[in-house]
C-alpha cells in the first residue's frame, strides 16, 4: 500500500471520528435527542477512531523512520566498500631491500656519499653502536630507512656496481656534478642509454674506492 494511499485514508478515518465526536456531544447536550444514548455511543466511537487511527499512524511513522534508517545504513555501508575496493593494493616489497659497501675511509666515504646522494633525497640516518660491530665504523642512508650502507675495511675487489633511482633527469645531472666534487672519478656522464631502453637516462661516476655507482631515471623527457 502506497505511502499516499495511507495517508488518505488515516485522514478520512480522523475526520469521521471527529464527525462522531461532535454528533455525540450535539445528542448529549439534548436528553430528548438521544433516547436510547446514542450519544454516549457516538463518543466512544469516536475516541476509538481518533486513538486508533493516531496509534496506526504512530506506528507507520515508525516504520517509515526505521526503513530510512536501514536505507542509510545501507549506503554508508556501500559508500565504504566502494571506497576500500578503490584504495590500490598494497605494492610489493622491493626486490632488494637494502645493500651496502666496504670501504678503506669511512669518514671520507660517508663524506661522499652524503654529497653524492642528497641530489637524490637520501641523507646519512643511522650510525650502528661499535660495541654492535666489534668496533667497525658502519652507518646508513636513506630516506626514510637506511637501505645503503657503508662499512669500514679492506679494499673489496672487485668492486661493485650499484645504481640509485632518480625522479628527474635533472636529479640525474645534480648527482654525476656532486659526486665529481665530492672526489668522485667520472665513469659516464649524464644521457640516455638506449640500448637498454629508449628513456633510460644515467650517469655514472666512481666512488673513492672504484665502485661504479650510478643514478638513473626512467622517466621520459619533460615536455
Amino acid at each position: 500500500m502506497g505511502h499516499a494511499f495511507r495517508w488518505l485514508i488515516a485522514h478520512r478515518l480522523r475526520v469521521f471520528g471527529l464527525y462522531a465526536l461532535v454528533l455525540g456531544a450535539l445528542a448529549l447536550s439534548y436528553p430528548v435527542l438521544s433516547p436510547l444514548g446514542w450519544g454516549e455511543v457516538a463518543i466512544f466511537t469516536a475516541i476509538v477512531v481518533i486513538v486508533g487511527t493516531e496509534f496506526g499512524q504512530v506506528i507507520h511513522n515508525a516504520r517509515d523512520r526505521a526503513a530510512r534508517g536501514v536505507s542509510l545504513i545501507d549506503r554508508v555501508v556501500a559508500e565504504k566498500t566502494r571506497a576500500a575496493q578503490a584504495k590500490p593494493a598494497a605494492s610489493a616489497p622491493a626486490m632488494i631491500d637494502h645493500t651496502g659497501v666496504s670501504v678503506r675511509d669511512f669518514a671520507r666515504a660517508k663524506a661522499f656519499y652524503t654529497a653524492a646522494l642528497a641530489p637524490l633525497g637520501h641523507g646519512y640516518l643511522h650510525t650502528v653502536p661499535p660495541e654492535q660491530t666489534g668496533g667497525v665504523a658502519v652507518g646508513g642512508f636513506g630516506r626514510e630507512r637506511p637501505q645503503f650502507w657503508i662499512s669500514e675495511g679492506a679494499q673489496q675487489t672487485p668492486p661493485i656496481h650499484l645504481a640509485f633511482g632518480a625522479s628527474t633527469r635533472a636529479q640525474v645531472d645534480a648527482f654525476h656534478a656532486a659526486a665529481l666534487a665530492a672526489g668522485g672519478t667520472d665513469n659516464g656522464a649524464p644521457g640516455l642509454r638506449p640500448h637498454y631502453h629508449a628513456d633510460y637516462y644515467g650517469a655514472f661516476v666512481r666512488d673513492p674506492d672504484g665502485h661504479n655507482i650510478e643514478a638513473v631515471c626512467h622517466g621520459p623527457a619533460p615536455s
